[in-house]
């Protein structure tokens, strides 16, 4: 993987050379800090037109100026417009984590092919409910001797997105708002390509560094037989890109310009925690990586008001991580491996 790491590291140059006139935007202090603050005046100004908003409505039902002068803070308490998005959005969201953790494994997608969608209950008989409710029967085109894993990974993704996507498809035009506005409106998109590309070259380098740790080459990718054929390959990263676009989509979108409008740029942290949960049990270093990753495209969303720099990182990264895996395991699809000379 030598070869690939210094190519990497060329592209990296190239891309920096690029854009030497815009690098000032990565600085900490403006990429970060400058971000945040701008995040945090929007929400300031939300919450004084709420404050304006309480003060017309203490006026129009005529609540006594108990100064004499101007509307009191309890007056404006108790007409002020509550935020719900906060509460909506966090307490779906544990509703969505809870549902991913019981009904979108592979003993719910071996129960359902198995014995189809049912209802147990009443005390246990030799392992087994002693009463149920049997909706449908087994799934039985669940079943395939050639794409049986697949088919589970499937389930798995399927589950994640949807679970990602129905809150999102019933809460926004009950807010009267429009799914765009979460973050995927591509105006402005080619301004900032350059920072998807940095981030890329940056991360990939990365890639290539835990390529050689044995916990990342037989963990990655979920589908062992992905180097069968490339139709395999295909198949598998398609559903997993889908995937990727639910979550992307989801955490820094839906999220974090939902809450962001009362907790400014406290919004992108209150997505990390649950982000970084999701990736328990996959690889160390990616678990805490998550949370240095979560910070970096939540405040990537809410600088450039889009999801779309966020989500091609995060997809081609995921997917130049299974062919890392492949290359320095079984090979891709076809026999098709890195030289022996090209590695460390």
């Amino acid at each position: 993987m030598k070869v690939v790491f210094l190519l990497s590291l060329l592209y990296l140059v190239v891309v920096a050379f690029l854009a030497r006139k815009k690098l000032r935007e990565l600085d900490p202090r403006v990429f970060f800090l400058e971000t945040w603050r701008e995040v945090d005046a929007r929400a300031m100004r939300d919450k004084m037109l709420r404050d304006a908003i309480a003060r017309d409505r203490a006026d129009e039902a005529g609540t006594p100026y108990r100064d004499g002068t101007r509307t009191s803070a309890a007056d404006i308490t108790r007409f002020w417009p509550y935020d719900w998005r906060p509460l909506i959005v966090l307490v779906t969201l544990s509703f969505v984590l809870t549902a991913h953790e019981y009904f979108g494994d592979r003993a719910m997608f071996y129960r359902l092919r198995d014995r189809g969608l049912s209802f147990d209950w009443g005390p246990l008989v030799n392992g087994i409910h002693s009463r149920s409710f049997r909706f449908t029967g087994p799934w039985t085109f669940l079943d395939s001797e050639r794409y049986g894993e697949l088919f589970v990974l499937y389930w798995w993704a399927f589950t994640r997105g949807l679970g990602y996507l129905i809150p999102i498809a019933i809460t926004v035009p009950l807010w009267r708002e429009r799914y765009r506005d979460y973050g995927l409106s591509l105006k402005g998109f080619a301004d900032h390509a350059w920072i998807y590309a940095m981030f890329f070259g940056i991360v990939l380098l990365c890639v290539i560094g835990v390529a050689h740790t044995g916990e990342f080459a037989t963990y990655y990718p979920f589908y062992k037989l992905a180097n069968r054929s490339w139709k395999d390959f295909f198949l598998w990263e398609t559903a997993y890109a889908t995937q990727f676009f639910c979550l992307e989509y989801y955490f820094r979108g839906f999220l974090v310009f939902a809450i962001a409008r009362s907790l400014g740029s406290g919004a992108i942290f209150a997505m990390v925690v649950p982000y970084c949960m999701i990736h328990y049990g996959k690889p160390l270093l990616e678990t805490l990586g998550a949370i240095i990753a979560g910070t970096v495209l939540g405040t990537l969303a809410l600088r450039t008001r889009s999801i779309w720099s966020g989500f091609l990182i995060h997809v081609t990264v995921a997917i130049s991580m299974d062919v890392a895996a492949l290359l320095m395991g079984p090979g891709l699809p076809g026999g098709l491996k890195l030289p022996a000379s090209w590695s460390f």
